[in-house]
């Protein structure tokens, strides 16, 4: 997880509140995640449940609702020729920005259990009369 700055001391630019660098951040979003497994690895489910559980909480974390990290953008990085390619064959692609416009993160483990059903992995909820 991400840790905090040790104290200051004597000035020390070491232990000055900083931004995390992309390395820490990465291991840190990679850390959560294999923290996550082994709990789940842990619970006494069958694996179906245990995988979605784990998704389930890769999700979460993805959106900003765990409490040890902070949540991600997820935007699609096709490669730039992709779009001509897929219009060629007559196929939908994905969108290509350098920008953040196309974050698809914020509502993922909300949506999560409503596309397992879609899907046909989940059975439908009943509808309450």
């Amino acid at each position: 997880m991400l840790r905090k700055p040790r104290r200051r001391v004597n000035n020390d630019p070491i232990s000055v509140p900083r931004v995390f660098t992309d390395d820490e951040v990465r291991d840190a979003l990679l850390e959560h995640i294999w923290v996550m497994i082994r709990y789940w690895q842990n619970i006494e489910k069958p694996l179906a449940d245990r995988l979605e559980g784990l998704a389930f909480s890769i999700l979460a974390m993805l959106d900003g609702s765990s409490v040890a990290i902070t949540g991600f953008q997820v935007i699609p990085a096709p490669h730039k020729e992709d779009a001509a390619f897929h219009k060629e064959h007559g196929e939908n692609w994905f969108p290509y920005s350098k920008q953040q416009a196309h974050d698809i993160g914020g509502g993922l483990h909300e949506l999560f259990h409503d596309v397992g059903r879609k899907l046909g992995y989940l059975p439908r909820e009943e509808k309450v009369q």
